[in-house]
């Protein structure tokens, strides 16, 4: 559709994640509900057919937290639990497998999620007490490893971690104190640091420090400011930060004009 059009079947949504080409949602009772392209199963329905509406996803209940991704997908519950479900081939569903799951599967973790997020390869959730868990392939996870790591992983170096958004390749996190952290690939200049360094380990964004939300896009990141003011820095050969024949990659964290605070 070219303007935005209501979906019939639903209403008393509260929470919304749009993945690459399909989108999940959290209703007011705490049921997730999911359409679009399904191919890998990040729909959540059990099968891998498109869905043309809104449909339940499987076996979930009193969810608090959803994250689609790029072809895996994340739940929270209210008791702290983890699940996922979609693509597993470097086991980012953290479920002790590579196999793909087309209904969400329990990740064991030791600790309560709160909030959870996926790369094209990865996954990391924030637990309750602000630290952080990786697993999958691939810097964006938060660690070094020689191998996937089929099962979360402690993520070391965020302290009071709150919000966790991740792009292809590479990860945002949010202290509750307003301190960003970035860590992954970074070709694009997506990390902020100002150079195309990787960095397989969080490091923080020490002059962005009075942050209150974060999004990682495919591979150029956003931050929203205290003082309304919003910060964009990575690729922008789309205009996804500012208009492209200004700058290609934006190599450090800038304010973007809108000729107002938002």
């Amino acid at each position: 559709a070219d303007t935005p059009v209501m979906l019939p079947d639903l209403a008393g949504g509260v929470a919304i994640s749009a993945g690459v080409d399909y989108s999940l949602v959290i209703t007011e009772d705490g049921q997730a509900l999911g359409w679009g392209y399904n191919t890998f199963g990040g729909v959540g329905d059990g099968t891998t057919g498109i869905a043309n509406g809104p449909v339940p996803v499987l076996l979930l209940e009193d969810v608090v937290d959803v994250n689609a991704g790029f072809a895996h997908s994340t739940a929270v519950l209210a008791d702290g639990s983890i699940w996922a479900w979609g693509g597993n081939d470097s086991g980012q569903l953290g479920d002790g497998t590579q196999d793909s799951r087309y209904y969400p599967a329990l990740a064991p973790l030791d600790a309560l999620a709160t909030r959870a997020a996926g790369s094209l390869d990865a996954m990391v959730v924030v637990s309750d007490s602000g630290v952080l868990f990786g697993c999958g392939d691939g810097p964006s996870k938060g660690y070094i490893a020689s191998s996937p790591d089929l099962e979360l992983q402690t993520v070391t170096g965020v302290v009071g971690g709150a919000k966790i958004s991740m792009g292809y390749f590479h990860s945002l996190a949010l202290e509750d104190q307003g301190r960003i952290w970035s860590w992954g690939s970074n070709g694009a200049y997506q990390l902020g640091t100002g150079s195309e360094e990787e960095r397989d380990r969080p490091e923080s964004l020490d002059d962005l420090d009075e942050a209150v939300d974060i999004a990682a896009g495919g591979s150029f990141s956003l931050a929203l400011m205290a003082d309304g003011t919003l910060w964009g820095w990575g690729n922008n050969e789309e205009g996804q930060i500012m208009p492209s024949e200004e700058a290609n990659f934006i190599e450090e964290p800038m304010p973007i004009s809108f000729g107002g605070e938002l």
